[in-house]
């Protein structure tokens, strides 16, 4: 998007009407959903671009870091068993 709006040369305080009006109907109440309780007219376009954005690619936990550690670590150790026993 941020593309876009610097091709179109679309000034900052243009860019969340000009979203809000591109998406389509579900990303449009999905995005009115997670800004709720505030309305969309309350809040300027980087709280949108940042609620999305988190939405979009959240953060994984520090238990789900350590899991996929893990997983990875005890997958390796199979891939070499089955190299080291072929």
């Amino acid at each position: 998007m941020e593309m876009f709006f610097e091709a179109k040369d679309i000034k900052d305080e243009k860019r969340k009407a000009r979203l809000l009006i591109q998406v389509d109907t579900e990303a449009f109440k999905l995005i009115k959903q997670l800004i709720a309780p505030k309305k969309l007219s309350e809040v300027d376009y980087a709280a949108v671009k940042k609620t999305m954005d988190e939405h979009l690619n959240p953060k994984l936990s520090e238990v789900w870091k350590d899991v996929i550690l893990i997983w990875l670590g005890r997958n390796r150790q199979r891939q070499w068993q089955i190299f080291l026993l072929s």
